[in-house]
């Protein structure tokens, strides 16, 4: 695999890994109610995570969307 390829690869993998990190913290809080109760700012603490979900998501989609303007030669269009 050339290095462009694997650090293609390893952004798609750090975007993934950042939007998984977020949907498992969000989905922690919707079923355990123990570590809502315990927490003061809910609401501002999941905007924050939903942000950051749709922050790696938008990166997935620039990445997806620059890659498809990459020239055979590697140039970008």
């Amino acid at each position: 695999m050339k290095l462009q390829q694997q650090v293609v690869q390893a952004l798609f993998c750090k975007y993934e890994a950042q939007k998984q990190e977020a949907k498992v913290e969000i989905m922690t809080y919707f079923e355990n109610p123990v570590g809502v109760a315990d927490h003061p700012n809910l609401i501002g603490t999941l905007d924050g995570l939903i942000k950051k979900y749709n922050e790696a998501d938008e990166h997935i989609s620039g990445l997806k969307k620059l890659l498809g303007e990459v020239e055979e030669d590697g140039t970008i269009s």
